[in-house]
């Protein structure tokens, strides 16, 4: 566009130049054109100036939109990374917070620690001094059992060979109530076959017992023959036994007042004592006892029953039993 309004002037100017004009217009006309061609000159340059400057206008709006947008990413990354401070500053302080409470309850907990061990510390003094104490009673107690022990054990000698004394005195007293159950079998043959008179022996004595019908007649105290002869008999068995006390009792049936039955069980008790005594038997070594209706064999409802019931009973008990019996009173 420059260069084509030059060319017009330039025509103008030759048009001009054909033509009669004076010099100093020429020159003047001259001049103008030499600074229009700057003119024009400087013009093109600026174009070509602001050609380059348009080129590299866009260049630098190229990297600029580039800057731009790398900016903008930044930006966002920074927002981003803003976002990651500030939730990584809360979880530090929330930590940071944590960890006072922690101090303060690790603080509390040591305290308490502390003192529990304190506590600890005085129950244990205590127990050691009561356990100074439990180990000084049983080193006492042990002592006292070892002497409890060597007493125990001289008393246990003492004891068993108060066993083996007693066991030797029973076997003996065995031997001897078997011997006078034999004797008397022998001797009273006669009499155990009609059923009047039976010999039994228990654990630590001999019952020799005597139908009523075989000493006495009813309601007597009175022994007949009869019973004297059996008396005699049994006198000669019991005087192979002077070791044996003998104890007589007399039985009756309910028939009758109970007082009328004890003083006549009573009296024949001391009969056949007496009949004892005159066939040998030392005194001393007989007891007479009234038992009256109180202590029956059998049943009062029938004549069976009180005919068992009416009877003497002599029985044989070895001397060490009396002495043993008599030693509890």
């Amino acid at each position: 566009m420059k260069k084509f309004s030059l060319a017009i002037w330039a025509a103008a100017l030759f048009l001009s130049l054909g033509s009669c004009v004076p010099q100093r217009q020429y020159l003047d006309l001259a001049n103008q054109k030499a600074a229009l061609e700057k003119k024009v000159a400087f013009q093109d340059s600026i174009h070509q100036l602001s050609l380059e400057e348009s080129s590299e206008f866009q260049e630098l709006n190229a990297d600029y939109l580039q800057t731009l947008r790398t900016v903008e990413q930044l930006r966002s990354t920074n927002i981003s990374l803003n976002q990651s401070y500030q939730e990584l500053l809360q979880r530090y302080t929330n930590i940071m917070n944590q960890n006072r409470e922690m101090l303060n309850t690790s603080s509390d907990m040591q305290q308490s620690l502390r003192n529990q061990a304190d506590s600890r510390t005085v129950e244990v003094q205590d127990q050691y001094q009561k356990l100074t104490k439990l180990q000084q009673e049983l080193t006492l107690r042990e002592q006292r059992l070892q002497s409890m022990e060597s007493q125990y054990a001289k008393t246990l000698n003492v004891r068993n060979q108060e066993i083996m004394d007693l066991q030797a005195q029973l076997e003996a007293r065995d031997q001897s109530l078997s011997r006078a159950q034999s004797n008397l079998n022998t001797s009273l043959q006669e009499n155990i076959e009609d059923k009047n008179l039976s010999v039994r022996q228990t654990s630590d004595r001999i019952y020799i017992t005597v139908s009523q019908d075989l000493l006495f007649r009813s309601g007597s105290s009175q022994l007949d023959n009869r019973g004297k002869t059996t008396l005699r008999s049994v006198a000669a068995a019991l005087n192979q036994e002077p070791d044996m006390d003998i104890i007589v009792e007399g039985h009756t049936d309910n028939t009758g007042s109970p007082d009328r039955n004890w003083e006549l069980s009573t009296a024949r008790a001391l009969a056949v004592c007496k009949e004892l005594i005159a066939q040998g038997i030392a005194p001393q070594r007989l007891t007479a006892a009234g038992r009256g209706a109180y202590a029956p064999v059998a049943s009062n409802n029938t004549k069976e029953g009180q005919s068992q019931n009416r009877r003497t009973e002599i029985i044989l008990v070895p001397k060490e039993v009396t002495r043993a019996s008599m030693q509890r009173f």
